[in-house]
């Protein structure tokens, strides 16, 4: 009988933490999350202490977890170098404590390209102007993977270094136009600030709205 009686004091509170879960996945709005849009933008990134270059990425839209809130999830990709005033900041810290007696040693780090694969979530609030014109601004997190190349830095600490998963935080602001209903064109910037790692992108893209319910 006690057997019995724990069992069924298990039981209950198994089904009551379920239930508080339940109601805080409820409550944070996650239980709306549904695949209401997916596309693809392109543009341009300006890292700091590296060259402007090129992004690409996919978007996925999963809708409102509460009014004028909508979730909208990405994958980028974009690559560059460090600046040449970066790197020969390095190589003169470097040439400070080499030893040559002649005075006739040279070296050079050479290029070193860094390529960056993100994953971001935003949380967008979304104005409604008119049925076709949407403004939004809102906030994000990110974790991109980043990955250092270069013959001056191969195998040593200072690739090692570069070569990690930033994370951290990035505001960002734009503007969706539905074209058609199952159609809506976006344009954003965005700014990055990340561990070890600062960016800010401007892109344009498009996206396929599902169930025509024009809200991407």
């Amino acid at each position: 009988m006690l057997l019995v009686g724990a069992l069924a004091v298990d039981a209950r509170t198994a089904v009551a933490q379920t239930a508080n879960d339940s109601t805080l996945f409820a409550r944070l709005g996650l239980d709306r999350l549904r695949l209401v849009s997916f596309g693809a933008s392109g543009g341009l990134v300006f890292p700091a202490r590296m060259e402007p270059s090129e992004t690409i990425g996919i978007m996925a839209g999963y809708g409102e977890i509460a009014p004028r809130w909508r979730v909208v999830f990405a994958a980028t990709y974009w690559s560059s170098r460090l600046t040449d005033d970066v790197v020969r900041t390095y190589e003169d810290s470097l040439r400070t404590v080499l030893e040559d007696p002649t005075g006739d040693a040279g070296f050079s780090i050479g290029t070193v390209r860094i390529s960056v694969l993100g994953l971001t979530a935003d949380g967008r609030r979304t104005a409604v102007l008119c049925n076709r014109l949407r403004p939004y601004a809102g906030v994000g997190i990110g974790a991109p993977a980043v990955n250092a190349e270069g013959r001056g830095i191969s195998g040593t600490f200072v690739e090692n270094a570069l070569d990690n998963i930033a994370t951290g935080f990035a505001g960002v602001a734009g503007a969706d136009f539905i074209v058609i209903p199952n159609l809506a064109l976006t344009m954003h910037a965005r700014y990055d600030l990340l561990s070890g790692l600062r960016f800010a992108t401007v892109r344009a893209g498009a996206s396929y709205i599902f169930g025509a319910r024009g809200r991407p």
